[in-house]
């Protein structure tokens, strides 16, 4: 299955301006489509493409947009917990301050 992507502009040509540091691709899924481009790249701006696909989201479509929301929220969560956890004796923040600051950023 090929999937498109959707970039800052809504449009999934935006030609070279895809390589800009601030530009993200997310899915033109049915799942982020209700919380739109800012939501979507900020999510998955803290996981791996591979572990984005893992969390099955397309299987949550009939979630309404605050069901979303809300569990985008609590696999941020949960992924602080389990970085902060596998640092131990050290914290996510002293151990990869860059992806601890996406992430709590991201739950903001």
């Amino acid at each position: 299955m090929v999937t498109k992507y959707l970039y800052s502009t809504g449009t999934s040509d935006i030609g070279e301006a895809k390589n800009f540091p601030w530009e993200y691709r997310v899915p033109d899924t049915e799942f982020f489509d209700p919380s739109g481009f800012k939501v979507g790249s900020t999510f998955l701006a803290c996981f791996s493409e591979e572990e984005a696909q893992d969390m099955g989201l397309e299987s949550k479509l009939s979630l309404s947009k605050t069901e979303k929301l809300a569990l985008l929220l609590q696999t941020l969560q949960d992924k602080l917990k389990f970085e902060d956890d596998t640092a131990k004796p050290l914290s996510f923040y002293q151990v990869n301050y860059d992806n601890w600051r996406k992430v709590v950023f991201s739950t903001i």
